[in-house]
């Protein structure tokens, strides 16, 4: 079982600098950031810690995904971000999820235990309308539809784009 790690920033330095270090490389078969034209240094500083960057020419990060799902080929595909609210330290539990048989896990910042810091209670009751919305609508049981930290198997991913 194989998996891409996609690091997705935009002008993301400072988490860079503090999150980055935390990841192992033996984590995954890849590592690879996607940066939105970031001018911050971002690109830079990821270079200099040895990971490989894609740039993205259009914007947004379902843009990223692609982009970075595109160009490799691994058999799981992980979404990271280095802006603090995603925890290194969980990576690997979501790969041993994946090889547990899980097609798709997903991280929630607002689950029982959780703490978001920088989350006001405009950002949290609209990240609540949506996840009760998406629960209505599909089913689900989510806390945090709105997190993209997760990994899923890339079968799903391709079957998304048809």
């Amino acid at each position: 079982m194989s998996v891409a790690i996609f690091v997705l920033t935009l002008d993301e330095i400072i988490g860079v600098n503090l999150i980055m270090p935390q990841v192992k490389k033996e984590w995954a078969e890849q590592i690879v950031f996607v940066d939105g034209g970031s001018t911050d240094g971002t690109v830079e500083r990821a270079k200099e810690l040895g990971f490989d960057v894609i740039h993205q020419h259009n914007k947004g990060e379902g843009n990223a995904c692609r982009v970075g799902t595109d160009a490799t080929e691994s058999d799981y595909v992980m979404f990271f971000s280095p802006d603090g609210n995603d925890l290194p330290e969980d990576i690997p539990k979501l790969i041993q999820k994946a090889k547990e048989g899980h097609d798709v896990v997903h991280i929630s910042r607002f689950g029982k235990k959780s703490q978001s810091d920088d989350a006001g209670w405009l950002d949290r009751f609209g990240n609540n309308m949506f996840t009760f919305l998406v629960n209505t609508f599909f089913g689900g049981k989510y806390t945090d539809a709105l997190n993209g930290f997760r990994i899923l198997k890339r079968e799903i991913w391709n079957n998304l784009k048809t």
